[in-house]
């Protein structure tokens, strides 16, 4: 027995090691961006050497990419936990559900606002992924535009990516200033009042 409990006791240690190098990430890239955080900063908050974090992570960009991929994934699940989107039309209303979790996480904002920016220059190590994110996020919200338009609720003369642009653009750009204002006005009902002006302009009828 006394065999087997200790990889398994090494792997927990692993497990739990991998996820404070992680939040001690997003907290460093939210603050610095990526190119001005540090191995070596990061590795003193966790509490291990530079080569600690090299174990659970070959490089700077590895961890930047994995802690991207990790705060997706956390989103994926709570959007299936709440049981969202539940109808085509329903990925409209999942960007709305997203700016209401992210004003109890201020920090992940932050990182995705400082990381974005960063992000546009070409040798960025994450400009594919929010290239990828933003393609994929506009591409679903124009296929429910587009089912709202099958289904008579949405003006069949809308361009519907260049509205799913604009919803997306709206909830960005609303974040960076609750950001910048200290998060002094309501982020959730300055959303929904844009998103509703939004949609006003292109419901049928």
């Amino acid at each position: 027995m006394a065999a087997t409990s200790k990889p398994r006791g090494r792997y927990s240690v692993g497990i739990a090691t991998r996820a404070k190098i992680i939040d001690a990430a997003v907290r460093h890239f939210a603050r610095y961006g990526y190119t001005r955080s540090s191995l070596a900063g990061l590795a003193r908050e966790v509490g291990i050497s530079e080569a600690g974090v090299l174990h659970h992570f070959s490089s700077k960009s590895e961890l930047l990419l994995e802690v991207l991929r990790h705060n997706e994934e956390l989103d994926r699940q709570a959007m299936v936990a709440a049981g969202m989107p539940a109808t085509p039309l329903a990925h409209v209303d999942v960007i709305s559900w997203c700016v209401d979790r992210n004003v109890e996480r201020p920090g992940i904002v932050a990182l995705f606002v400082v990381l974005s920016a960063e992000a546009i220059a070409d040798d960025h190590p994450a400009h594919a992924w929010f290239a990828q994110r933003y393609d994929r996020l506009t591409g679903l919200l124009s296929d429910s535009l587009r089912a709202g338009i099958t289904a008579g609720a949405i003006r069949a003369d809308i361009d519907s990516l260049a509205v799913a642009r604009e919803l997306v653009a709206a909830s960005d750009g609303l974040q960076i200033q609750w950001l910048l204002s200290g998060q002094a006005f309501d982020l959730p009902a300055a959303y929904r009042a844009a998103a509703d002006r939004i949609l006003a302009g292109i419901t049928a009828g």
